[in-house]
């Protein structure tokens, strides 16, 4: 005899209407939410907790020490002010040994968080006085001698200048006033439009150090060379084209 199945034991079943229906899925139900993690505890504010604890009940048992010695001279009382007195102090010793060592905790953490927070600056001063200072010292040195190398070259050139005019037989030779780069090196003036502006540069950075120079700027290199390509001019007629 063969078994029919019978409506209800399959999920899938007809509704009297004829359709078929299906067994509806109950919604997923989201787990709790979790709660949030509570901040790690600042090691050093716990052991600062601690040690003023320990601090405290250090002070109010070793108040409590004279009261209890002055119950030894009572005969019916001195036993147990003994055995009080005993252990007040056994107390006293343990906790005087563990401020103790929370002290040496304490201080030795704090060196710990003086060196983190100090780090960064000793870093950067590490690396200016090896990287940056020589690398900017080199710089300034190389600057330097250029610039020695120009102010040579620019006194020697005045001075040809001139020394060229008084050949030519000008009589406004003199004006160039440049002696030579040997005797400007033994000790002569030379022309204050080439020494000044160098002086100019350090008062531009640091004015304190160079105080009622006249002539201070780097524009006096450009007054000066007008002043002699006009003398120039004036003394052989003009270009050479205009000759």
């Amino acid at each position: 005899m063969s078994h029919k199945p019978k409506r209800g034991d399959d999920p899938v079943s007809e509704c009297p209407s004829g359709a078929t229906a299906v067994a509806e899925t109950p919604p997923p139900v989201d787990p709790p939410a979790a709660a949030p993690a509570e901040p790690p505890a600042d090691p050093i504010a716990t052991l600062s907790a601690r040690l003023a604890t320990l601090t405290a009940e250090i002070a109010d048992k070793t108040a409590r020490v004279p009261v209890i010695k002055a119950r030894l001279a009572d005969p019916a009382d001195h036993r147990a002010a003994e055995r009080e007195l005993t252990e007040l102090h056994a107390d006293l010793e343990f906790q005087q040994r563990e401020r103790t060592k929370v002290e040496h905790q304490l201080e030795r953490m704090r060196a710990v968080e003086r060196d983190r927070a100090r780090r960064p600056d000793v870093e950067a001063s590490r690396r200016l006085a090896t990287v940056e200072l020589p690398a900017a010292i080199a710089v300034l040195e190389a600057s330097a001698a250029a610039h020695g190398q120009a102010l040579e070259t620019a006194i020697s050139v005045v001075h040809a200048l001139g020394a060229a005019l008084e050949r030519a037989g000008s009589p406004r030779a003199g004006e160039v006033g440049q002696p030579s780069l040997e005797a400007v090196r033994a000790g002569a003036a030379a022309r204050i439009e080439l020494i000044f502006p160098t002086f100019g540069t350090v008062y531009a950075v640091a004015p304190a150090m160079m105080h009622g120079n006249h002539v201070l700027s780097r524009a006096a290199y450009g007054r000066l060379l007008a002043e002699l390509q006009r003398l120039v001019e004036d003394e052989t007629g003009g270009s050479d084209g205009d000759a």
